[in-house]
């Protein structure tokens, strides 16, 4: 089959979880020997250059770019606000971008065209125009929920009431893009749940995939009191998790267990997170190589409070052993079980309680990362998940394009 994918960001360098997620679903239709374009927005936020494709699939990637200023402009978001609609999405739209897509969709004939985002849902009405060819919607999150979530959390009433709107016209964009997709491949199950209420469209649950190294066997769980965090930090469920992780939880591992010592990781981090060596804290900012990070300690926390998808860190995490302290939302669309894979704390108290357990277990520690190991071994195979991916496309252009 001949692919196009549509991306809000380049999937390249694959350094947090949307271009991981992209980089698996493209490494994974390639593998299968499917014919793979890329057409990615190119923002300041998410620079785009095909010198970050990694090369054992730069020579079989057909890959564009186009670019689209995402900044944030208080006109068009008056605008938006005043005829209700998601500005968040109309950031996406392009000038640029639509003429680069336009030239895509008259040169080639593409047997399916995979919009990654709902954002993307922008570039809907010309691709209708243009080309009757099947659009499935690769839904990372249900966006306009994290939006929902973090106005609950605002405490500045002006703020609450503006975060209100926006995820009002966000939620009304993501109906209308849901409404019109011919199918969808949801991220998680409990996403898929949502999907399946509101559209008659086809739908399929694709978690995020690995590749499952032939010597994962030789990386086994460890026990120590390290305890790190990883995550991009221009992401604001993740800042406003850690902030809540340094001020409610942290105070009272470092009260019992004065050695702990936590590392956090990740592009962008903001200026005022700084280490704090009476404190144990450890602020080391983007790191070069995340696997090796993981690798180094032995508790890995995701803290997050607002978000909807996959936390993919954590799945990297089950992978490389580690034990994982999370809470229900960060373990979303994860088969995981609260005491078998990972300890799940949604409260300062439970946080605290449960790193505390695992540095004072250091048996369970390894003992639930191992389990986790092998959970994600058993679930997450990028082969498997292709295929299911690849029936989604057969079942909408049938058996001849197979």
């Amino acid at each position: 089959m001949r692919i196009l994918l549509i991306c809000n960001k380049s999937p390249y360098p694959s350094n947090e979880g949307g271009p991981m997620a992209m980089d698996a679903i493209i490494r994974g239709l390639l593998a299968a020997g499917h014919d793979i374009t890329v057409l990615a927005a190119s923002s300041h936020k998410h620079p785009a250059a095909s010198d970050d494709i990694p090369l054992n699939i730069k020579d079989k990637l057909r890959f564009h770019s186009a670019p689209v200023d995402l900044h944030i402009r208080p006109l068009p978001a008056l605008v938006c606000l005043l005829k209700g609609r998601s500005y968040h999405a109309a950031r996406f739209l392009s000038g640029a971008f639509l003429s680069k897509l336009t030239i895509l969709l008259k040169n080639n004939n593409y047997d399916i065209i995979q919009l990654e985002s709902v954002f993307m849902g922008v570039y809907l009405p010309l691709i209708r125009q243009q080309v009757q060819v099947p659009v499935v919607l690769r839904a990372h999150n249900i966006e306009h929920q994290i939006w929902e979530r973090l106005t609950l959390q605002e405490g500045n009433k002006i703020k609450r009431w503006y975060l209100g709107k926006l995820a009002q016209s966000l939620k009304k964009f993501e109906f209308q893009i849901v409404k019109s997709i011919d199918a969808i491949a949801a991220i998680t199950e409990e996403d898929a749940g949502w999907f399946r209420q509101h559209t008659a469209a086809p739908v399929s649950v694709i978690p995020y995939s690995i590749e499952i190294p032939e010597d994962i066997e030789n990386v086994p769980p460890i026990a120590s009191s390290t305890v790190c965090h990883i995550g991009s930090m221009n992401w604001w469920p993740n800042i406003d998790g850690i902030r809540w992780l340094l001020k409610e939880v942290w105070p009272r591992v470092i009260r019992q267990e004065p050695q702990a010592q936590l590392f956090l990781a990740g592009k962008h981090m903001p200026d005022d997170l700084k280490t704090d060596e009476k404190s144990g804290v450890y602020v080391l900012g983007e790191v070069d190589d995340a696997t090796a990070f993981l690798d180094q300690h032995a508790i890995l926390v995701i803290p997050l409070h607002a978000g909807s998808g996959m936390r993919i860190k954590m799945v990297e995490g089950m992978l490389r052993g580690r034990a994982i302290v999370a809470t229900s939302i960060a373990a979303e669309g994860i088969p995981a079980i609260d005491g078998e894979h990972y300890l799940k704390a949604d409260t300062a108290e439970e946080f605290s309680k449960a790193i505390l357990t695992f540095i004072k277990n250091p048996d369970y520690q390894t003992s639930i990362g191992g389990n986790a190991q092998l959970l994600v071994r058993n679930y997450f195979d990028r082969h498997r998940l292709s295929g299911i991916l690849v029936d989604l496309y057969t079942s909408l252009i049938g058996d001849e394009k197979k």
